[in-house]
């Protein structure tokens, strides 16, 4: 790889500030002028009532323990006495009890407090995973490519988005990937805990990584992923049994809410921020214009991709799916297993 001249590497280094400095200005700044209402505020409120003993998923309870720090919306007590509240705002949100349970420690904070910490728990997992991926891929400091990953990975749009909402999604994504490269240098343990506060977090990021080393016998790191979030959901159930509190049902509706009669997840006209979505049913509806055929496309086109990613999945048991060879070898203390 030819050594970049000190030319280069400025003009790559003010390309990485400037974009350090966007993910800034759209990332945390943002999410500092709305404190009132994001993405966190309703699961912090849910662990709130979890702490308590209360129905993380009642919207009377959502609506009741709203803090006095933050303005409350004008949709608030409306839409709660129309019944819409989870249709029309998709609050309480439907993340599973480990997820409310792994919030515990900041939902014993005031807000604004807690947001506060949770901006920061998202920016150091952001700006630890970054790193982390960098070593993985097998990048040397004399590489452009390096430069240019870290560019791009700052200047990501959904990246600034996420940070901006405070949305769950940041830090999971930043788990799996820690986790993936923690498994490679040989610590299947700890890439397990990893997984498994992912899979907490938000299911359907953690569940596909697991799914692949099911299928590659990894059983002790599937044992350490199983302990914690099953660890994480009887601590919850048992906690809400103590005090007597009803939670399925609530837990049920707004699940069925969200994903059949909720606008939030509607990739149909009635949603006007449907291209915010990345399920595959917002281009297919596009091209169809009908839901139950658009559905229905998008279910055949990831049923094939699925069926040969579990094919890879099985047959590839000498590396790494996501790691060439060459990145593999720059890690000592892994086996050609992927362990």
């Amino acid at each position: 790889m030819p050594t970049l001249s000190k030319t280069s590497k400025s003009v790559l280094f003010l390309l990485a500030l400037l974009a350090g400095s966007e993910l800034v200005l759209r990332g945390p700044v943002r999410f500092l002028k709305a404190l009132d209402f994001n993405d966190f505020i309703s699961p912090y409120l849910q662990s709130r009532a979890l702490i308590h003993g209360l129905d993380p998923y009642s919207p009377e309870v959502l609506v009741r323990s709203w803090p006095s720090s933050a303005q409350p919306p004008e949709f608030l007590a409306r839409d709660l006495a129309d019944g819409t509240l989870v249709i029309r705002r998709g609050i309480p949100t439907a993340y599973p009890l480990t997820c409310l349970v792994l919030l515990a420690p900041l939902a014993i904070l005031p807000w604004p407090a807690a947001a506060y910490a949770w901006l920061a728990i998202n920016g150091c997992l952001v700006f630890a995973v970054i790193p982390v991926l960098f070593k993985t891929i097998g990048f040397q400091p004399s590489d452009w490519r390096g430069y240019l990953f870290i560019i791009f990975s700052l200047a990501l749009a959904p990246l600034h988005t996420g940070l901006a909402t405070g949305s769950i999604a940041i830090s999971t994504v930043a788990l799996c990937g820690i986790a993936w490269s923690t498994n490679l240098r040989g610590q299947e343990w700890m890439a397990g805990f990893f997984f498994g506060l992912a899979i907490c977090l938000k299911p359907q990021i953690g569940l596909p990584f697991l799914a692949c080393y099911l299928l590659r016998r990894r059983w002790r790191l599937s044992a350490a992923v199983a302990m914690v979030v099953l660890a994480s959901g009887a601590l919850a159930i048992a906690w809400l049994a103590f005090h007597g509190t009803g939670w399925i049902q609530n837990y049920e509706t707004d699940n069925r809410t969200l994903l059949s009669s909720g606008i939030l997840s509607d990739f149909t006209e009635r949603n006007p921020l449907r291209f915010g979505l990345v399920n595959l049913q917002v281009l297919s509806y596009a091209v169809l214009n009908d839901a139950r055929s658009a559905n229905a496309l998008a279910l055949g086109i990831g049923a094939v991709l699925f069926g040969i990613w579990v094919l890879l999945a099985w047959r590839n048991q000498s590396g790494d799916l996501l790691l060439s060879s060459r990145a593999h070898d720059s890690f000592p203390g892994a086996r050609r297993d992927g362990t």
